[in-house]
């Protein structure tokens, strides 16, 4: 269903992967995003930002040009750790209902594992320049289709049963949305959704 990912698709400024430039760029970006929950999109500006990873200005365009880049960032940060795990399903020869578990699994923990991306992601979306909303969009719409295809599958071999195939996906992003916009408070622990694709509403 999903193909394990080769090059980054953002057109951002490179750098040898899994190298001490790397590396230290997903530093500054989870500083970033710390930044971005904290104070909103908005408001955090690139002095912030370079404040809070003890750099200077100058030494951050080093690693992004400009707020519109780091924004991009985060959401290809979210979107390869999605698509990477979703290969990871797809590859597993597992059912439908465990590809499923396994899928809602992720989406719950998100903010655990990667905290204030998923956060840029819902609120900020709309906040990236047209030519990267378009990028980040596309990456979405590929998760979107993995869910759909294991929806489709579980439908086809009876383990589901038979309903519209996006509607149903959309609604399992509603829900498992739930507990990632209610972390911060712990109202909604992330096992309220674990169990959904397992119960009778999914299942034969």
């Amino acid at each position: 269903m999903v193909e394990r990912r080769g090059a980054r698709s953002a057109q951002v400024k490179e750098f040898a992967p899994g190298g001490k430039g790397e590396r230290r760029r997903r530093e500054i970006l989870d500083t970033a995003a710390k930044v971005i929950s904290k104070v909103g999109y908005a408001n955090a500006s690139l002095e912030d930002i370079a404040a809070a990873n003890k750099i200077s200005k100058s030494a951050l365009y080093h690693y992004f040009r400009s707020r519109d880049e780091i924004l991009f960032a985060m959401h290809e940060v979210l979107a390869n750790d999605f698509l990477d795990h979703a290969a990871e399903v797809s590859e597993s020869g597992a059912s439908a209902t465990e590809m499923l578990r396994a899928a809602i699994g992720k989406m719950v923990r998100a903010n655990e594992s990667i905290p204030g991306y998923v956060q840029a992601f819902f609120e900020h979306y709309h906040d990236l320049s047209p030519a990267f909303r378009r990028k980040a969009g596309a990456r979405s719409a590929e998760y979107t289709r993995f869910i759909e295809g294991i929806v489709e599958l579980g439908i086809a071999n009876g383990e589901f049963r038979p309903m519209p195939v996006r509607a149903t996906a959309l609604a399992i992003f509603g829900m498992c949305n739930v507990p990632n916009s209610q972390s911060t408070s712990g109202s909604w622990p992330a096992k309220l959704l674990w169990y959904s694709a397992g119960s009778s509403t999914w299942c034969q």
